[in-house]
């Protein structure tokens, strides 16, 4: 800035300011220009001397002198005194500022992180760096002026919104814009459990039967276990029923033959087919029904969850994970061969955004069972 030279004052008293030592860097309370003017209600201003005051930055408050400066090197200074209605400049001060220069900053490559635009969240820490050596700076958030000067600033994000971050450096600015954002939670998602019965505790749960594991589903007394539901035995009252008629029948059959022969009706009559009549018969082997498997809680899970939005393959590997087999999940997942038109034709459809709703009704309207498109559905 350029200050125009004013006419001296006979109001405003002055001497001779000395010499000036700083050195690199802030320098408080360099001079007080108080003691070297004398006047009444006197404002004091400055502008550069013979010398220059090129990288230097100067700061008066009530007389006290305060010099900033980020390089070495010999510069001079003239200060003004001004009570408003006159003004009295001081004569060419040299200042001489000792050390060693610091980094120079010229670029926005020397700015770090590169770039206008830093996302944080709440709880992080993030450093803002102007490089070089000895760097001497200037920090400003939202336009308020910060106690930091070096060339490292950290920002603490503590609270969610959007914050200014300007540092300037040798004249040269460079400003971040910050938005700090709450730090998202990521739930796991937790797959369910399939609750399965277990044969052989000794408790009747959900999805066993008599046949299923009669270990722990006994038929009671007089009962017997028939398409895994525990029935009336009818057959034992029956047998000695029949077994008492029979033996009637055979005794009075043979005392009939005996009473025959005799009286010699029979003496040509051969007893032996009698014997065949004892002959106890080769008990037919009796092949045991085949136990369908009980898939019910596997089918129920699947099922269930499927509705709930899971993943066909999270649930797969939940169930592979609780011990199932791939062959029994395959049995519940898998459509039968004479319904693969009816899933290939959901399956595309689907894919290109039609509703399970419109797509069922449509299935219904083409022929399809309500049960088979149920089936069907609830496998993709």
């Amino acid at each position: 800035m350029i200050i125009p030279v004013l006419a001296d004052s006979e109001f405003i008293d002055f001497t001779n300011i000395p010499d000036l030592n700083a050195s690199v860097g802030i320098n408080k309370n360099v001079i007080d220009l108080d003691k070297y003017y004398n006047g009444t209600d006197l404002f004091y201003k400055f502008k550069a001397g013979s010398k220059g005051l090129e990288g230097v930055d100067i700061n008066i408050n009530d007389g006290e002198v305060d010099i900033t400066s980020n390089i070495a090197g010999e510069f001079s200074i003239i200060f003004i005194a001004d009570n408003d209605t006159d003004d009295k400049e001081s004569n060419d001060v040299d200042l001489s500022i000792f050390g060693v220069s610091a980094g120079t900053i010229t670029r926005s490559s020397d700015f770090s992180p590169a770039g206008s635009s830093v996302v944080m969240e709440v709880g992080e820490k993030k450093s803002f760096a102007a490089s070089g050596e000895n760097v001497s700076a200037e920090w400003y958030l939202d336009g308020l002026k910060l106690p930091e000067t070096s060339g490292t600033f950290v920002f603490d994000a503590v609270i969610v919104g959007t914050n200014e971050l300007q540092v300037t450096v040798n004249g040269v600015s460079n400003t971040w814009t910050i938005l700090v954002e709450e730090k998202e939670v990521i739930e796991e998602v937790e797959v369910p459990v399939i609750v399965t019965s277990e044969c052989g505790n000794g408790k009747r749960e959900s999805g066993e039967n008599c046949q299923s594991c009669p270990s722990d589903v006994q038929c009671s007394t007089g009962s017997i276990c028939r398409n895994a539901i525990c029935i009336k035995d009818e057959s034992a009252s029956n047998i000695i029923l029949w077994v008492g008629l029979l033996g009637a029948l055979i005794l009075v059959f043979v005392g009939g033959v005996v009473f025959a022969k005799k009286k010699g009706y029979l003496d040509s009559f051969s007893l032996d087919f009698v014997k065949n009549i004892f002959t106890k018969k080769k008990k037919e082997e009796v092949l045991p029904e085949e136990v369908e498997e009980d898939l019910t809680g596997l089918k129920n899970y699947i099922s269930e969850n499927l509705k709930k939005g899971y993943k066909k393959e999270e649930l797969v590997k939940a169930a592979l994970g609780q011990g199932w087999k791939q062959e029994q999940i395959d049995k519940i997942l898998n459509v039968k061969e004479e319904l693969k038109p009816l899933e290939n034709y959901l399956l595309e459809n689907l894919k290109k955004g039609y509703k399970k709703e419109d797509l069922a009704k449509a299935a219904l309207e083409q022929g399809w069972k309500q049960e088979e498109v149920n089936e069907v559905l609830s496998k993709i």
